[in-house]
């Protein structure tokens, strides 16, 4: 008889239960033990006020993503990202999940950086500078690889990009509009729709200095009023002019309810 004697599911298990309520937990414990094979989540400094890379190593394993957190008080800080070649430390890149640059370091309040550290053995985060405070890094790794966004062909006249597709949630989401460099890309066209009864969105564009700023767009619908803030429900359509002056553009999604949303930006050339 298996684990769960009122079903079986084709699997070896460890104990025998015939009481219906262990059971339930037995299921409930089971979900858990899997769901933390997925994930795992890992300190690499705490407050930490000197340099080095301390004892807090990752031992990879099983895991091919990371996705890593800088914070802390100190007012000037370099973490760089580091591999254990068994011969000695070696540098890798990240990419920053806001704008989207790869770098093999980074400081505080920067954002998250995803890392690929599939076929590694160990990953350690080296304090290469630090002053005026402390610092703490922190990561999630999962199993699943990590989805690197690339900057898009430009080749032809129009650039489509979906920032939300049936999303129910609030958040910013994964994935910005990188605006490519030298672009003739001027114009962004970004259609919001879905089953949502209320919603507020917000539109934002990442400066050079990597400063998130609320950005104007046009009500294309609504005889092009100008807001940093589309609301309401439906159809609509919003024009963001002069791109160029960001890294990339972002939707994000301070309220929802109701439903689902999609957003779908249309960058075009002038």
């Amino acid at each position: 008889m298996g684990r769960y004697p009122y079903r079986q599911v084709g699997t070896q298990f460890d104990r025998v239960r015939t009481d219906l309520n262990a059971n339930f937990i037995d299921i409930e414990a089971d979900i858990r033990r899997i769901e933390g094979a997925y994930r795992v989540e890992f300190t690499f400094h705490q407050n930490r006020t000197t340099t080095g890379v301390g004892s807090n190593w990752f031992d990879v394993g099983p895991y091919k993503s990371l996705l890593l957190e800088i914070s802390g008080t100190a007012q000037d800080v370099s973490v760089e990202f580091k591999s254990n070649s068994g011969s000695g430390f070696v540098g890798i890149y990240g990419q920053n999940v806001s704008t989207l640059e790869f770098a093999n370091s980074a400081g505080i309040g920067g954002g998250l950086w995803v890392l690929d550290i599939t076929g590694h053995t160990q990953i350690m985060m080296d304090v290469a500078r630090i002053s005026g405070g402390d610092v703490t890094v922190k990561a999630v790794a999962t199993t699943s690889s990590p989805s690197f966004i690339t900057l898009p062909d430009t080749s032809g006249d129009m650039i489509r990009h979906v920032f939300h597709q049936n999303r129910t949630t609030t958040g910013a989401g994964t994935s910005p509009l990188p605006i490519p460099l030298d672009s003739s890309f001027s114009k962004v066209y970004v259609h919001i729709s879905g089953s949502a009864t209320s919603r507020t969105l917000e539109f934002k564009g990442v400066a050079d200095n990597n400063e998130i700023v609320g950005v104007a767009a046009y009500d294309v619908l609504n005889d092009y009023a100008s807001s940093k803030i589309a609301t309401g429900g439906g159809n609509q359509i919003w024009l963001i002019e002069d791109v160029q002056a960001f890294k990339n553009l972002q939707v994000w999604i301070s309220a929802i309810s109701g439903g689902d949303v999609t957003v779908v930006g249309r960058a075009v050339k002038a």
